[in-house]
């Protein structure tokens, strides 16, 4: 680690001041470097010297040097050439190959260094073939079919050539060469031939430049993304174009925060590209860096000097063991891991896939040689990746998620929508720190078995043409093998809407809803009951007879009160809370007589609790009641919205109740509806009820009054907003929803959409609590008393007549003017006026 940190420094300050002061007690050099260099890389020659210089530094000694061997301009076709370039170096304890192309010279020179046993390395740059792999890795994540490809020197596109043999079966893949100094033309071309992704093999100063032209002519889209496979690609300053939201991916074999954006040695250069290093000269110095490692760990001390001489071919005898040593390093460097095998190639890579933003490029992936590509893996961890971006949101117009404000001609931008998923990703940009522009389009998301493939904003994920989708999506299985989601902002399931019934008129005897037949049967068979119960206890235990004299010893009459009449009148008058003259005297009565009052208590006051909620409650006839009643019958057809969350679910499902209704709805095609509002509406005209989400369920049926719920959930699930697979922006956008769930951010915005705005309807069946009762609750206890009057009147009608036939017959008067005389009397209603009859059986009037 401390080299790691250390010798960046040194090399950066040699690398400025470009000059080495004396260096005063410091030991001589006796081994040496070679690095050779061609015309290709001679840029890098005080590189590899400033290199040297930072590695003796830290070993405050100058024990190694480097020596540069420049095989450019010179015919070097003969290895006897090569090896007298090799034996005026001095002692040379390894060779390092500056070439990113094999073939003559350096294949000669490394003939030459296998047959003389010296440690030889190349400058380690991904093998085309490892290179073409990654980039190949990257086109399959983000499923690219179709795409061009720009390049500058048709030797650049060996790295592609397993695209090149996969060309005829799975990709369609058109190549362009770029020449001149402008390719209008060459896009121009492009985009009549609708291309809208590119691979552009070039360096970063003409992929700047084909970005420009391709802005120019419109090229540079939300529907457009550009591959840059230049390494260097880190170091292009592209706002411009992601203003755009065009997206723009590369690779990065460095960390660009390790490297410095000064570099005064090439200031007055007039490049297009910042002012950093380079990978190459990261390479360089990763390259020496392993070299000193090696051999420090093997021991300066036990190396002897090595000098090539090409006419007696000996080998070095240390060489080998040197070799091994090499191999067998390795370090943390600028690069990564950096080790070399037996045969001087770097044997390990890892490739950042970086995105460009408006604050330069984001890592948002890592290639690896070893593990391939794992998308979401970046590099500096905890670094927001979604501050100062600009996503694109897709959505839907749906209610009460995502709608267009009254006003909204009037309005731009986001400005333009409201709703509970507007609403919620505004609090999410603001907590997380990005900008988001909104896109509609038609369904969340439909698989089409027969086109293979997805519609609507699945669609749109999959296609990389949005970044997030936003809206009541649910969360399925189906869709989770093709995009990622959040944590879900809501749990809902499946429920029924249906119309409301109409409500029935209120029964007349309503106040006998609180208990039913049963229940009123035996209540009447226990008055009956206690009734004879108290007569026969009566009769039997001595202390309910009584004197009726108590003053007349003499009198053998004994009277008791609980007659069969009394019984029962007793009975009904504890029955009615109310008290009356008779009451029991012994042990037994009382037990019985007791008994009965906690009955009638407990009886009473169950009536009364359930008489209020009869009285107040409308009385429907629902004809179903949830799924089993569904299933069951035939009258009511029912279905859902075809293709989505809930039609899935009943096709998958292995509930035999819902297998059965999945059955009835796929034999008509009319059971399935093409959008929610189309549900809604055939529920309110005809026999049909409508399975969906509950949460669109609750807000409909909090809009329009005519709608109900029926029955609880069939399912629980959850909505949440989906993204492309393995994007980085899920986790974040994840952890902001369970902070709002936890602080109770969500319940909140939920009631101000479903229970603030547009909220018309309460909900429930039950009159308002303080709603006045009509006669039609309670007229029942009307009919009740006047039936009890003219019962009683009935009742008396006879008595009367009965008594004046008994009167006429005693008196041997008419029965019409005993009638007469007897309606007479009754009528004086003052007065101590009665009728008796004396024991000689004589009526007298007094």
């Amino acid at each position: 680690m401390i080299v790691r940190l250390c010798l960046p420094i040194l090399f950066l300050g040699l690398l400025i001041q470009e000059i080495h002061p004396a260096r005063v007690n410091r030991q001589k050099a006796s081994l040496a470097i070679l690095g050779i260099f061609d015309e290709t890389t001679s840029h890098l020659k005080p590189v590899f010297t400033s290199a040297i210089a930072a590695a003796n530094d830290l070993q405050d000694a100058d024990t190694v040097v480097g020596i540069q061997l420049d095989l450019t301009g010179a015919d070097y076709k003969k290895s006897e050439d090569v090896c007298r370039r090799l034996e005026s170096s001095g002692n040379v304890v390894a060779v390092i190959g500056f070439h990113k192309i094999d073939g003559a010279p350096f294949d000669l020179v490394r003939s030459i260094t296998d047959m003389l046993e010296v440690p030889y390395i190349r400058l380690p740059f991904p093998e085309d073939r490892a290179y073409g792999n990654a980039v190949l890795a990257l086109i399959k994540q983000y499923d690219w079919t179709v795409f061009a490809v720009l390049y500058e020197d048709p030797h650049e596109l060996t790295m592609l050539e397993e695209l090149f043999r996969r060309t005829t079966s799975r990709y369609t893949v058109t190549f362009r060469q770029l020449s001149g100094l402008h390719y209008h033309d060459t896009l121009r071309e492009l985009k009549t031939n609708m291309e809208t992704r590119f691979i552009l093999r070039t360096s970063p100063k003409v992929a700047l430049k084909v970005l420009r032209e391709a802005q120019q002519l419109r090229m540079i889209t939300a529907e457009h993304h550009y591959i840059l496979c230049a390494l260097d690609a880190y170091a292009l300053d592209l706002p411009t174009f992601t203003h755009e939201q065009t997206k723009i991916s590369a690779f990065q074999l460095i960390d660009a925060n390790s490297t410095t954006n000064v570099r005064p040695s090439r200031q007055e250069e007039n490049n297009e590209v910042p002012l950093k290093l380079t990978t190459e000269e990261v390479l360089v110095f990763d390259s020496v860096t392993l070299l000193f490692t090696a051999l420090h760990g093997y021991g300066l001390g036990n190396i002897q000097p090595y000098s090539v001489d090409c006419d007696t071919a000996e080998s070095w005898l240390q060489g080998s063991e040197i070799s091994n040593a090499i191999s067998g390093t390795d370090f943390e460097g600028m690069t990564g891991t950096v080790t070399f095998d037996a045969e001087g190639q770097r044997t390990n890579f890892d490739l950042g896939v970086i995105e460009a933003g408006e604050e330069g490029f984001v890592q948002v992936g890592m290639w690896s040689s070893n593990d391939g590509l794992r998308m979401g893996e970046v590099v500096e961890k905890g670094a927001g990746t979604l501050k100062g971006k600009v996503l694109r949101a897709v959505t839907v117009y749906e209610e009460p998620y995502v709608m267009l404000k009254k006003d909204h001609e009037v309005r731009s931008g986001n400005d333009k929508f409201e709703g509970y998923a507007v609403d919620l990703m505004n609090r999410i940009s603001e907590d997380l720190g990005f900008n988001y522009t909104v896109a509609v389009f038609g369904g969340h998301g439909v698989y089409d078995p027969v086109k293979n493939q997805w519609n609507g904003l699945i669609r749109e994920l999959i296609e990389k043409r949005g970044d997030i989708a936003v809206g009541g999506i649910t969360i399925s299985h189906n869709r989770e093998q093709v995009v990622d989601f959040t944590k879900p902002f809501m749990h809902l399931g499946i429920s029924i809407l249906y119309r409301k019934p109409k409500a029935q008129p209120p029964d007349l005897f309503s106040f006998l809803h609180p208990f039913s037949t049963d229940v009123w049967f035996y209540i009447i068979t226990a008055l009956i009951g206690v009734s004879v119960a108290i007569f026969v206890l009566a009769k039997f235990t001595p202390y309910e007879w009584y004197n009726p004299h108590p003053c007349d010893d003499s009198n053998d009459v004994m009277e008791n009160q609980f007659t069969i009449g009394n019984s029962i009148w007793f009975t009904v008058g504890s029955l009615m809370q109310q008290g009356n003259d008779v009451s029991p005297k012994a042990v037994s009565t009382r037990i019985i007589a007791g008994c009965w009052s906690f009955f009638t208590l407990i009886m009473i006051a169950s009536y009364t609790a359930n008489l209020a909620a009869f009285l107040a409650v409308e009385r429907t006839d629902q004809p179903i009641k949830g799924a089993d009643d569904l299933a069951k019958q035939t009258e009511i057809k029912y279905g859902c919205y075809e293709g989505g969350a809930t039609y899935n679910f009943f096709k998958e499902s292995k509930h035999p109740v819902y297998q059965k209704m999945w059955m009835t709805m796929n034999q008509d095609p009319n059971s399935f509806v093409k959008s929610g509002d189309q549900g809604i509406r055939k529920v309110l005209a005809e026999k049909y009820a409508y399975l969906m989400e509950s949460p669109s369920l609750e807000y409909n049926v909090n809009k329009q009054c005519e709608l109900v719920q029926v029955g609880g959930l069939l399912d629980s699930k959850g909505f949440g907003f989906a993204t492309q697979q393995n994007s980085p922006y899920r986790d974040e956008i994840s952890k902001t929803i369970l902070r709002m769930q936890e602080n109770s951010e969500l319940e909140l915005l939920k009631d101000k959409w479903w229970k603030g705005r547009g909220a018309l309807c309460g909900g429930g069946n039950a009159q308002d609590a303080n709603s006045e009762l009509g006669m039609a609750n309670v007229g029942g206890v009307f009919v009740v008393l006047a039936a009890g009057i003219a019962v009683a009147l009935l009742i008396t009608v006879i008595e009367f007549f009965w008594k004046v036939a008994k009167l006429s017959k005693a008196t041997k008067r008419p029965f019409c003017e005993e009638v007469a005389r007897s309606f007479m009397y009754a009528l004086k209603l003052h007065g101590p006026v009665a009728r008796s009859r004396r024991k000689s059986g004589q009526l007298c009037l007094r």
